[in-house]
């Protein structure tokens, strides 16, 4: 899917979780919900946030290649682990980080190239039908967008 899919996600999912729970430290939820719905992507080139840490980047492609690793369920449970240990008072971003990272996921597996859910294991990589920048992804992009929209107004009544 593309950037666009996964940012549209990401809002989606915030004004769900916004209209319905009381949580504090939104700021820091949305800003890791965002984060997370990108970061899995550091493993390609094209991808915005590839740009924004070339280096880095080219070292995670050069040993793990295109939705392995960072495209699995162990990435964003280590991640959450370590922020948890590190910095406990960034619970927040850290439960927002591992939303957007299993959204990402979960819109990656309609994908032809599929998610290695249980990298490095080869028992769980889940395809789906369609390609990335194409119909469904418009599709997915228009109606996360104005669910999001549907969402945020609906909370004001």
């Amino acid at each position: 899917m593309r950037g666009k899919t996964h940012n549209a996600a990401s809002l989606f999912a915030a004004a769900i979780v916004f209209s319905f729970l009381n949580i504090d430290h939104k700021l820091m939820l949305l800003i890791g919900l965002f984060l997370g719905g990108y970061f899995p992507d550091i493993d390609i080139d094209t991808a915005k946030i590839s740009k924004i840490f070339k280096d880095t980047s080219k070292v995670i492609r050069t040993f793990f290649g295109h939705r392995e690793a960072f495209h699995s369920l162990l990435f964003p449970v280590a991640v959450y682990a370590a922020i948890l240990i590190a910095l406990p008072e960034a619970l927040p971003f850290a439960r927002g980080f591992l939303l957007g990272v299993v959204i990402h996921l979960f819109l990656d597996s309609f994908n032809k190239k599929g998610v290695p859910w249980l990298w490095p294991s080869k028992i769980l990589r889940v395809r789906g039908p369609f390609k990335s920048d194409g119909v469904a992804d418009t599709f997915l992009t228009t109606v996360f967008t104005f669910g999001a929209i549907l969402v945020f107004a609906m909370s004001f009544f």
